[in-house]
């Protein structure tokens, strides 16, 4: 009895764990998105944090970031953060991060980043 239901448990465990590898899309890190012609935005999510910057500094006006983590209550966002006009950057620092939602006010871009 004991050994089927040990059985049971670790290949629906390996069936859960398939399921979340998988889940993520295949842009995980990092993500581009154009606010202009040349003008482009890179936002990205790591564990320790995440953050928002232009290619070239300026061009996609004020940056916004703010990160989804998970912690021992469950999982939230943290507030937006944003830079001042030209600044170039801006970063969050939170551990445990899964994505990242990035904005621009050139454009009024709104996107995601995942890791």
């Amino acid at each position: 009895m004991i050994r089927s239901t040990t059985k049971v448990f670790f290949g629906a465990a390996s069936v859960v764990a398939l399921t979340l590898a998988t889940a993520h899309p295949a842009s995980a890190g990092a993500t581009q998105q154009w606010c202009g012609v040349d003008n482009s935005v890179i936002g990205y999510v790591e564990a320790a944090g995440a953050g928002t910057y232009d290619n070239d500094i300026g061009t996609c006006g004020v940056l916004g970031v703010r990160g989804y983590y998970t912690h021992v209550g469950g999982a939230s966002w943290t507030a937006w953060k944003y830079n001042t006009w030209g600044a170039g950057s801006v970063t969050i620092y939170t551990k445990n991060m899964t994505k990242a939602q990035h904005s621009t006010s050139v454009q009024s871009l709104l996107f995601y980043s995942y890791r």
